[in-house]
């Protein structure tokens, strides 16, 4: 059996069609910059116009993979994917592309992997505090961030006597992260 090249996206596609706003704000902030910067860079528009081709583009993107017209096995990563869409809208409002060779391939490419290297960076260190800041903050932080539980969803699930109380340790626990950060 032959295996997509874009596994990750294709997972990261079945939750953005489930719909939840913590996977669309994740995926949101992490294709912001790299959309923006190469609309600017290739159509020469400014900051906020860059910024409002993002929403149209994400708009389009959301109503594909809700719907189901965007399914697997992906052709590209769905941020390259994003980027057509942003072009498509561009063209359309009449903006010109500057000419996108193998230059600004190669930027785009680069740039995609600085930012995964950083990714992988951030996740190693949250990995590593984890591991140090121990129970039960390694679990509230865990259910909080990684599974999205609700403060009500954690209180439950770990014994204490109110969401308040979770909120409570939620913040007593980033404190004690931020002392081992320095």
């Amino acid at each position: 059996m032959n295996k997509s090249k874009y596994q990750n996206d294709e997972k990261l596609l079945e939750q953005l069609a489930g719909g939840d706003d913590r996977v669309w704000k994740a995926f949101y902030e992490n294709v912001r910059d790299v959309f923006c910067g190469h609309f600017m860079k290739y159509a020469g528009i400014d900051p906020p116009k860059a910024l409002e081709l993002l929403h149209e583009a994400m708009v389009i993107f959301h109503r594909k993979a809700v719907s189901g017209n965007l399914q697997p096995p992906l052709q590209s990563l769905l941020s390259t994917y994003l980027i057509g869409i942003g072009k498509n809208l561009c063209r359309r409002k009449g903006f010109k592309l500057a000419d996108e060779g193998e230059d600004s391939l190669k930027n785009l490419a680069d740039d995609w992997i600085t930012e995964h290297e950083q990714v992988e960076e951030n996740a190693a260190i949250v990995k590593n505090l984890l591991g140090k800041i121990g129970e039960p903050c390694k679990s509230l932080l865990t259910m909080f961030y990684l599974k999205g539980f609700s403060m009500e969803a954690i209180a439950n699930n770990m014994g204490m006597p109110s969401p308040g109380a979770a909120k409570k340790k939620k913040f007593d626990c980033l404190k004690a992260i931020r002392q081992m950060l320095g």
